[in-house]
């Protein structure tokens, strides 16, 4: 309202800078900005108590005395309600239609159980998150205030955090709303400043964050300890030194460690005598010339967080998977808008190429849609989705399975469900649809039950919709720790770092030194930041599978023990075949025929990179098998990485015949040779 503050009859009414009721401002009595919707359609400023009208004979907006008694006045206005935005912002994503209807009736029916004072533990939804973002309502009134003032300044030296635990403990005092939504909140605001220096290095632009109508501020150069905003696109990286990724220092070398001796000289960790962290191996530093300081920073951002937590009687990750107590409503919307909230970098309607985020959630509807899957959530994932992976194939049967019942022995996190299960599928026009599912001791081969249906609609999981949940969460789990983490952060990627900086110190610039450098590039560096992030912040539990840190421990050495890597199963062509996958991987089947585009996908990749490396070598050594068999450097850093990477070392002892394929493949064929 024009006018400080606005309050006279006739006064124009027009768009304004946000006067935040909150820390510094005026208090919620001063402000002309604040409205209430009041019965009938009346808008009523809290200020002046009167209404907002249209100007007569004009478009323009004034305030003006409350006509509620007139039928006929220009002061009534039709309401948007969250369920028509959350709709509006569905289709904008591109969300069937379908979908958005089932969503809201979810949403409705949530709203009902809880206004009849259902459970004690009511389904949330898109209309809690809005209510609670309003300052007046949310911990009567204090909550964004305090919250303003512990973030006011967001800089390495912020240190508010026995602040932020008392407040977040507040909010759970007042409601099982207000705890989920101020733990979230709190937790999205620090993220910030963890993003900030645990993901910026040399060779990247630091953009300044600035988020929640400008009340929150990063300076992301003050995390990565990198100039802000360099501009190396327009000024040209030859004379923005920092523009570009560090040289390599000649004669450094890393030195190699096992994991089991670089755990307990770093964190301490009371290891068993014998555990799978004895046979592979890192580097004992990251090296000088990739920058680290922002990370380090970060840890002891982290660290300090940590001990103030503990002072207080309990670890932060408790507040983390307390903020999962509360059950949401199948209400993707909902969920969406309480995530992002507080945290500034990805949006969720900014996120396009990810699963996460809004545009996944419409992925996965449109594909149902697409393959007239029904409800079949897992059968189309298993169809298109990186989780094929995990396939195998009966001929004789002709059915795919993936088969988690190993991961069943292991006790999951309190309040989550057990990993596990096992689920079949047929080819059906196109696609892989499910045709049995087992979990829990139960097998589900029809589905279409109505008990089901009906507790869905109430935004609850039963019979074989919550067998299919749990095996996708199986899926998702064995895909982040036992690939991921297990396979590239901790078996592959550092060792590969390490051998390679060593062996070529004196020689930087040898080509194949030069070769590997896209691919080794802070391995090291990653892996040392997850596995601090693993052992000293119980991180994995909430990242990488639903198990206590132990549970995480025991099934990769058990893993580990019983099913040792061989590095030439991770061949695109011999990964199809031991799965019986292989008439799968070929592009070109028949119409109607289902293609495993995943592994074709994979295989172009691999493909291409076979011709780069056959390029590069070819180029270096012109095409002399014998140059390069005699090139000593060359066989030191083979011999060093077969010794130190048990996974390459089980491939040059058992599969000498896939050895000596890559080396043809790859033009030497003397060199690529398992230790006597």
């Amino acid at each position: 309202v024009d006018g400080s503050p606005g309050w006279d009859t006739g006064t124009g009414i027009g768009v304004r800078e946000c006067s935040y009721a909150r820390a510094g401002a005026m208090s919620s009595d001063e402000t002309d900005q604040r409205w209430k919707f009041d019965q009938g359609g009346f808008v009523v400023n809290r200020l002046s108590g009167k209404c907002l009208s249209v100007r007569s004979g004009s478009a323009q907006l004034e305030l003006q005395s409350c006509d509620f008694h007139q039928a006929s006045t220009s002061q009534k206005w039709a309401f948007v309600s969250m369920a028509q935005v959350a709709t509006a912002l569905g289709n904008e994503t591109g969300r069937p239609t379908s979908a958005l209807v089932a969503e809201k009736t979810r949403r409705a029916v949530a709203a009902l159980a809880a206004s009849k004072g259902g459970p004690s533990s009511p389904r949330l939804t898109l209309e809690d998150v809005e209510e609670a973002m309003d300052p007046s309502l949310f911990s009567d009134g204090n909550f964004w205030n305090q919250t303003d003032g512990l973030f006011t300044s967001m800089t390495p030296e912020w240190s508010s955090w026995s602040d932020v635990f008392q407040l977040a403990s507040t909010a759970q005092s007042k409601s099982f709303l207000q705890g989920a939504m101020g733990s979230f909140f709190l937790t999205n605001l620090v993220s910030n400043m963890l993003f900030a220096g645990m993901n910026f290095v040399q060779g990247f632009g630091t953009p300044n964050l600035s988020f929640t109508h400008g009340l929150f501020n990063v300076e992301v150069n003050d995390f990565a300890q990198q100039p802000s905003n360099p501009g190396c696109a327009t000024l040209g990286a030859s004379s923005l030194p920092f523009c570009i990724w560090p040289e390599v220092k000649p004669n450094e070398q890393l030195g190699l460690t096992s994991f089991q001796d670089y755990i307990k000289s770093e964190f301490s960790a009371s290891l068993p005598a014998h555990t799978f962290f004895e046979a592979i191996f890192t580097g004992k530093q990251v090296p000088t010339w990739e920058d680290d300081k922002g990370r380090q920073e970060t840890f002891k951002f982290l660290q300090e967080g940590m001990k103030v937590a503990r002072a207080q009687g309990f670890e932060p990750m408790q507040i983390v998977r307390a903020n999962w107590d509360s059950r949401f409503a199948f209400d993707a919307e909902g969920l969406l808008s309480l995530q992002q909230e507080g945290f500034g970098f990805f949006r969720g309607r900014e996120v396009k190429y990810a699963s996460n985020g809004a545009s996944g959630v419409a992925l996965v509807e449109r594909l149902l849609e697409k393959h007239d899957a029904g409800n079949d959530v897992l059968g189309v994932l298993m169809t298109d989705s990186v989780l094929s992976m995990h396939l195998t194939y009966d001929s004789e049967k002709e059915e795919f399975e993936v088969d988690l019942t190993a991961l069943e022995k292991y006790m999951p996190l309190p309040g989550f469900a057990k990993l596990g299960g096992r689920a079949v599928f047929k080819e059906k026009e196109g696609r892989l649809a499910t045709v049995l599912l087992e979990y829990g001791g139960h097998k589900y081969g029809e589905f279409n039950d109505s008990a089901v249906e009906e507790d869905y609609s109430s935004s609850k999981l039963s019979g074989w919709r919550f067998a299919e949940k749990a095996i996708i969460a199986s899926l998702l789990a064995k895909t982040q720790l036992l690939l991921h983490f297990k396979t590239i952060h901790l078996e592959l990627a550092p060792v590969l770092q390490a051998v390679t900086v060593d062996d070529f110190a004196s020689n930087p610039l040898h080509p194949l030194r030069r070769l590997l450098e896209p691919f080794i590039s802070r391995n090291v560096q990653a892996t040392a930041a997850n596995l601090q992030l693993w052992f000293q912040f119980r991180v994995g539990e909430f990242g990488l599978a639903p198990l206590p840190m132990e549970e995480q421990l025991k099934l990769l050495h058990e893993i580990m023990e019983s099913s040792p890597l061989n590095l030439a199963d991770l061949d695109m062509e011999r990964f199809a075949k031991a799965r019986g996958m292989e008439e799968f991987s070929k592009e070109g089947r028949e119409a109607g025929a289902w293609n495993w585009t995943w592994h074709q996908r994979a295989s172009k990749v691999e493909d291409t990179l076979d011709q780069l490396v056959d390029c590069w070598l070819s180029k270096h050594y012109e095409g002399d098998d014998d140059k390069l068999a005699s090139d000593p450097e060359f066989a030191a850093w083979w011999n060093s990485l077969v010794t130190h990477m048990p996974a390459l070392r089980v491939a040059t002892l058992t599969d000498k015949t896939w050895v000596a394929t890559m080396a043809r493949s790859t033009t030497p064929t003397t060199t690529l040779m398992p230790l006597p």
